[in-house]
């Protein structure tokens, strides 16, 4: 005996309120479409402006950047406590260094986010294998620049409504030279 088969299972009914989560959901996906071509129109090719259109979206993503600059400097107050979860500190490390970036992208600030990206590999690697002792401070010492840097290029923003001038050679050689140096010693020659 064959069975039917409901094609329609989502819209079943299972529930009582299946139809107000479907607009909910189709409301969410609208206000998504909407927010994604503000930001485009509103984003320009190198350098952003801050408008007064882009006054809120603006001071949520600074408010939001800053909150994460505060959560990195807390763990970075842990390590130096002595207080540190290698596996989980790490993984919120790259969550936090993750979110940065994509928030740096929102208002193309190349510079974060290229110095993003760059700690967020770095990162990366360290989630797959455990950094050996011997770097452990040196690391912490790299993401607690980082953090000083971002926060600076988002004070800048702030203040003068444009990014700052590229300073980010420095931090991006540290990065580097960081991540060359913990990766030969995971595969010595």
């Amino acid at each position: 005996m064959k069975q039917s088969i409901n094609k329609n299972r989502f819209f079943a009914g299972k529930t009582p309120f299946h139809k107000p989560i479907v607009l909910i959901l189709v409301a969410c996906l609208l206000l998504a479409a909407l927010s994604i071509t503000m930001v485009a129109s509103s984003i320009k090719a190198n350098a952003v402006e801050v408008h007064a259109d882009d006054d809120s979206m603006f001071e949520v993503i600074l408010h939001e950047s800053v909150a994460l600059l505060e959560q990195l400097d807390e763990l970075l107050i842990r390590y130096e406590g002595g207080y540190l979860s290698y596996e989980n500190d790490i993984n919120e490390v790259f969550y936090i260094v993750h979110s940065l970036k994509g928030y740096s992208y929102i208002f193309s600030c190349n510079v974060n986010q290229t110095v993003s990206q760059k700690m967020q590999d770095f990162i990366f690697m360290l989630r797959d294998e455990p950094a050996p002792e011997a770097y452990i401070d040196e690391i912490f010492g790299v993401i607690d620049e980082y953090s000083k840097f971002v926060m600076a290029q988002l004070e800048h923003v702030a203040i003068y409504g444009e990014h700052a001038k590229d300073n980010s050679k420095e931090i991006l050689q540290k990065i580097a030279v960081l991540h060359d140096k913990v990766e030969e010693s995971f595969y010595p020659i």
